[in-house]
Parts: structure tokens; C-alpha cells; sequence
């Protein structure tokens, strides 16, 4: 007799129906003539790069051909051999704990700390001092133009054309389908998506005078974003964390539901949503996008498969964390560095 094996996670309320569990593991399909058509591989583990800072790391970033990383409130560069070089002392308050945000243009790198803005160029690290930048709640880049978030508000603004330094007043523009405040901005396919509590919007860059870009027509999705780190790209689209506790892909400008009965009803229960934090990779054809609740439960879902399953790791006394220790992720030296 052939004993099912589990293929996904999907432990559902009534366990008869479903007690699924895979951990650390996914599924491929095996090839027609295999004797089982589903085969698990382990996923991969984790060994030691270098330490950088105090930490914790709260966010890595590529530019050009250097990793960068935030550990606690300082900007570092990393090596290919893993050694860590002090850039500096971001702007902002300092914290040891929540994601940075980073992006740049090739030749400044832009971390937004705390409502603040800090700019690398390579050799100097400086805080924005425009009076005209406001408080940021996340940064992006597209077509020569940092983009932001302001914090506590539906609006977002941008910077002088390839000068992340310089700001103008009356750059800025407001998400106005629905009066909700905007958590995130994130540029895909040189669209520029804006996500709000209760909904989000897409534009584009036009090139206007007075502002470049402007909202696409019809370019609207009535679901919000609960959880601004959730927010990452794969295979082709963005995916995020509904303010309902549900997991979307976009399929063009529509959401579309990827995530279980059970892993929904799963986060029903977290008691915080806000702090998720998400990344994406590749790994043998499957892409991942990894999605983690810092203190409840760490869910990644194969595009490849359309199958979820769990990651999760011990500390350094064996004991089980429940989720994947894992906070940021960067594809530099030709290794997968987390």
C-alpha cells in the first residue's frame, strides 16, 4: 500500500480533514515515469558569512557590486569575504530593532531610518538636511527619481532628478481613490504601486512638467496592505500581505488570493500583522517568497508549485524559534546572503 506523503502545509481547523505539516522542506513534481509523482527536497541551511556590527541587521541592500547592510543604527559595506567596513551613523533615531528601507540609482544609496533619510555616494555618508523632505515612511527609485513615502499620510514625493539630496515643495502628489494613509511605495516593471491601509494605486511616469507621474487609469485595487515589509516581487509580479490577512499576487491590476484556508485562518490568530517582513528568491527553477511573522510563524510559498510549506530554526541552545531566523536577504557574490 502507497503511503500519502504531505506535499504542502495546510492544517486545517478540522485536523481529520487536514494535519499537514511540511517544515523545511518543498515539493517538486517528479517526471511522469517517477515512482511517486511528488518528491520533498530539504530547503537550504545557513552558515556564517561574517558579523557585521552590533547588529541586528535590519536591512541589506546591491549596489553596483557591494553589499551594503544596516546593523542597528550604522551603514556598513560588506566584502565578498564577509568583513564589514563602518560607513556611518544613519539619520534618525536610534534603533536596534524594525527594518530599514533601501534604494538607489547606481551611484547613491538612500536608507530611509526612523522618518529620516540618509545618502551614501560612495564615499560620503550624509543625512538629508532639504527642508523640504518630509518625514519618509519608505523609499524606492525609478527612471532617475527616488520616491517616498510620507509618513502618517496619503501623500508621496520625489526627489530632483538623479540627486537624492535636493527636494522641492511642490514635488509630491496624493493617492485620492480613498482616504486611506499610504504604508508603502514599490516600483515593478517601471510602475510605481502605492499602497495604502485599505487599498492601493498604480502610476507611471508621464513626464509632466508640473509632476512626471500620474495614476493609470483604472489602475486601482480596493485591498489594502497590512504590513509595509510584506510587500516584494516574483515571477513576473508584487506580492503583499491584504489588510484581510491574506496573501495576494497581483495579476495585473487585480489581487489575486494565494494563500490557504489554513495558513489564513493560521494568521487569524497572530497578534500583530504590521511587522511582517517578506523577500523573494530562486532557488533550482522554484521561486520563493518567504514571509515571515516575527514572533509567531515564518510561511513560503513556491510560484513554481503553488504549494506553501514552513521554515523554522533553532537557537544556539537547540531550542525551535517557530519561525526562520531570517530578517533580510541579498543576492551578492554569487551567494544568497541573509
Amino acid at each position: 500500500m502507497k503511503i500519502p506523503f504531505a506535499t504542502q502545509s495546510y492544517q486545517a481547523r478540522s485536523l481529520p480533514l487536514s494535519a499537514q505539516r511540511v517544515v523545511n522542506l518543498f515539493a517538486e513534481a517528479a517526471p511522469q515515469d517517477a515512482r511517486s509523482p511528488v518528491v520533498l527536497y530539504g530547503t537550504p541551511g545557513l552558515t556564517l558569512f561574517g558579523t557585521i556590527g552590533t547588529g541586528p541587521i535590519r536591512g541589506l541592500h546591491v549596489m553596483g557590486t557591494t553589499l551594503y547592510a544596516v546593523s542597528g543604527d550604522q551603514l556598513f559595506s560588506v566584502s565578498s569575504s564577509g568583513t564589514g567596513t563602518l560607513l556611518g551613523n544613519l539619520a534618525g533615531r536610534a534603533r536596534t530593532s524594525g527594518p530599514v528601507d533601501m534604494a538607489d540609482n547606481g551611484r547613491q544609496l538612500v536608507v530611509v531610518n526612523d522618518g529620516r533619510g540618509t545618502v551614501y555616494d560612495g564615499t560620503i555618508l550624509e543625512a538629508i538636511t532639504d527642508p523640504d523632505f518630509p518625514r519618509a515612511s519608505s523609499v524606492s527609485y525609478v527612471d532617475g527619481y527616488f520616491l517616498f513615502t510620507r509618513r502618517d499620510s496619503g501623500q508621496w514625493f520625489i526627489s530632483n532628478l538623479l540627486e537624492a539630496t535636493a527636494y522641492d515643495a511642490l514635488d509630491f502628489a496624493t493617492a485620492e481613490t480613498y482616504p486611506d494613509n499610504l504604508v508603502r511605495v514599490f516600483t515593478d516593471h517601471r510602475e510605481v504601486w502605492l499602497f495604502g491601509v485599505k487599498s492601493i494605486e498604480v502610476w507611471s511616469n508621464t513626464g509632466g512638467a508640473d509632476f512626471p507621474f500620474q495614476r493609470i487609469s483604472g489602475a486601482v485595487l480596493e485591498r489594502g496592505c497590512a504590513a509595509a515589509g510584506s510587500v516584494a516581487k516574483m515571477d513576473n509580479s508584487v506580492f503583499w500581505l491584504g489588510d484581510d490577512g491574506i496573501v495576494y499576487r497581483a495579476a495585473g491590476y487585480q489581487p489575486q488570493r494565494v494563500s490557504t484556508h489554513a495558513i489564513e485562518h493560521a494568521i487569524e490568530g497572530y497578534a500583530t500583522l504590521a511587522d511582517a517582513l517578506a523577500f523573494t528568491y530562486s532557488q533550482e527553477g522554484h521561486s520563493f517568497y518567504v514571509l515571515t511573522f516575527p514572533d509567531a510563524a515564518t510561511w513560503v510559498y513556491d510560484a513554481s508549485t503553488q504549494l506553501w510549506h514552513e521554515r523554522e530554526s533553532r537557537d544556539s541552545e537547540g531550542r525551535g524559534l517557530a519561525r526562520w531566523r531570517v530578517n533580510a536577504y541579498a543576492d551578492a557574490y554569487n551567494q544568497q546572503e541573509v
